[in-house]
């Protein structure tokens, strides 16, 4: 039963991984005009640009003073967990999980995989 619907969920998969790409490949000009005009109407004000300059200057400050030290597992973790989730979603099966500090991690699915959990960490937020 689960062999059918990995199967039909990889089969719809590849049917709409191109006519999506090309999608959004057509939107892009939309999205950076939507952009221009975002900044316009919400960052006119020269206050509200230098807060938010402060506010990346303090992060970047902290990321590299604290956060990166100790992150590099658990950003490694959620990553694989999230190919995890996808790989269940498309009736797949994980037999190995691993994730390390310094030479990243991998998710063993037990059956073939699809394009969808492949770039799962890269599009779809964590938590």
């Amino acid at each position: 039963m689960f062999h059918v619907l990995r199967q039909t969920v990889n089969l719809i998969l590849a049917l709409i991984k191109w006519p999506l790409t090309a999608v959004f490949v057509v939107s892009i000009p939309d999205m950076v005009l939507a952009f221009f005009i975002y900044f316009k109407k919400y960052m006119v004000n020269p206050n509200d640009l230098m807060e938010f300059m402060v506010g990346i200057l303090i992060f970047v400050v902290l990321y590299f003073l604290i956060i990166k030290k100790f992150n590099s597992y658990f950003k490694t973790l959620v990553h694989e967990f999230t190919h995890m989730i996808f790989c269940y979603l498309c009736f797949n099966y994980i037999t190995d999980i691993r994730a390390t500090f310094k030479s990243g991690g991998y998710v063993q699915p037990k059956y073939e995989t699809n394009w969808l959990i492949s770039i799962s960490p890269y599009f779809v937020p964590s938590f």
